[in-house]
């Protein structure tokens, strides 16, 4: 396996460090909501994992969701650090 060379001085790499990542959100809408989908479970998992007393601040039954059929997801996520 050959080793990749990359110049952090570069022009392109200072301009976009991850072009990966643009271009597969312009591929198909599969690959864009994969993306977002591995996006929030590594903030989320990121997230906890450096506040462990995170909890919820509410009964869980409390917690309104978005009624939209494309987007689905809470309006807020009311949590305490204990």
């Amino acid at each position: 396996m050959k080793d990749i060379e990359v110049d952090l001085a570069s022009p392109e790499f200072k301009a976009d460090p991850y072009p990966f990542f643009a271009r597969l959100r312009e591929q198909a809408p599969v690959c864009r909501v994969t993306l977002a989908r591995l996006e929030g479970e590594i903030a989320i998992s990121t997230l906890l994992r450096r506040a462990p007393g995170l909890c919820l601040s509410v009964e869980p039954k409390a917690l309104r969701w978005r009624r939209g059929l494309v987007l689905r997801g809470l309006e807020a996520l009311p949590v305490i650090l204990a």
